[in-house]
């Protein structure tokens, strides 16, 4: 019996690469999966009902059957999305930037972000807590 669960995104990294070489990748999405595979990025899976996942990261998209990853907590933000940085009572200068690496910390387990800003990469990774969405005039959250 499936259970909503199953259809509900989980997220999850791949921080060594599976044993199966890359039969558990449809063969369209290789090229790809060598690209973001491994590493510490969080990716969104969805199931789609057939023999393959969705994993999305950002704009990437891979086709991929069951195969072991580290699952993590649900990021707070996606790659692409704008944030403000907070100033943290001053130790920060704040400013807007856009999310470009969504990744797991190896050695504490939380979710950081790689921040653009001005066209440049900032030199630090974000936390949660360092950051807050960008909200519009239009935006009715």
């Amino acid at each position: 019996m499936l259970t909503s669960a199953l259809f509900q995104p989980a997220y999850g990294c791949f921080p060594r690469w599976p044993e199966e070489g890359t039969s558990w990748i449809h063969p369209d999405d290789v090229d790809i999966a060598l690209e973001l595979i491994p590493s510490d990025r969080i990716f969104r899976r969805e199931w789609c009902g057939g023999e393959y996942s969705r994993l999305i990261y950002g704009e990437n998209e891979i086709r991929a059957k069951p195969a072991m990853w580290r699952i993590v907590i649900p990021p707070r933000f996606d790659v692409g999305d704008e944030v403000e940085i907070r100033s943290q009572m001053g130790k920060r200068w704040p400013g807007l930037s856009i999310v470009r690496e969504v990744v797991r910390n190896r050695y504490t387990g939380s979710v950081q972000y790689e921040l653009e800003q001005r066209g440049m990469m900032l030199p630090l990774f974000f936390d949660d807590t360092d950051l807050s969405p960008v909200k519009f005039l239009h935006d009715t959250d």
